[in-house]
């Protein structure tokens, strides 16, 4: 994407200075002290049905679009995309896509919910991926780079729209604690569904992304419980544990 070295220096030292920048201009926030917590309780506080569900959504919801990204690269050469348009992509495309896309699924998660927002991203990555897993099967169109690039919006508003969720589960006491575990079933799902991915891909593109963009989806189940809770308004309370 960039054939000036110059260039690419340039646009280093903008991605670092602009958050520097941020600190520099930010306001300082309110100091809230700490309650006290004991460690003896923290099963009850961890292991909630509210917190089971996330889990579930945390290990599940990238199934397609974790293996969608450590395939992207390898697919795109076997379907003859040459080094330049690669490096656009990667670049440029991709991380401008997954960007837009994060902040499209922040803003929607303030209007709409967390809740409801991850399921529109969930919902949107399915058909993105399955779009492109069945023209690789069916051989239907030849505009990868803008499909995948595609892939990548999607990724991003689903990404932030789960993660702001996950972070409505984890108010309350052990909240860095139960965050941590669900930022470590996202890990094993990238684990989990890059090795099955890596199993198969090479028998069947087409039939790897889509069946794992379907395993997915059982993140609607978790999403769904959670939804009849909001309704009734006791999610935001999961967190609290009785004395």
């Amino acid at each position: 994407a960039f054939a000036n070295p110059v260039a690419a220096v340039a646009f280093l030292a903008l991605l670092i200075l602009l958050p520097l920048l941020v600190l520099l201009i930010a306001t300082e926030e309110p100091t809230i002290s700490p309650g006290k917590t004991s460690f003896r309780n923290i099963g009850k506080y961890v292991l909630t049905r509210d917190g089971l569900a996330g889990l579930a959504v945390a290990l599940l919801i990238g199934a397609g679009f974790e293996f969608f990204g450590v395939s992207a690269g390898p697919r795109l050469t076997d379907l003859g995309t040459s080094p330049q348009v690669l490096a656009l992509f990667y670049g440029l495309l991709a991380p401008a896509g997954l960007a837009i896309g994060a902040l499209l699924g922040g803003a929607l998660s303030d209007r709409v919910g967390s809740l409801r927002a991850a399921g529109l991203g969930l919902a949107l990555v399915t058909l993105v991926l399955g779009w492109i897993a069945l023209g690789d099967l069916f051989r239907v169109g030849d505009a990868h780079v803008i499909w995948f690039t595609t892939a990548y919006l999607a990724i991003g508003a689903l990404t932030s729209s789960s993660y702001a969720l996950l972070m409505r589960l984890s108010r309350g006491e052990f909240a860095a604690t139960r965050f941590s575990l669900f930022m470590a079933m996202t890990n094993a799902c990238e684990a989990w569904s890059g090795f099955v991915g890596g199993r198969f891909a090479a028998y069947s593109y087409g039939w790897t992304l889509l069946i794992l963009a379907s395993a997915a989806c059982i993140a609607a189940l978790p999403l769904f419980v959670l939804s009849r809770k909001a309704a009734r308004g006791e999610l935001d309370e999961s967190s609290r544990v009785a004395a």
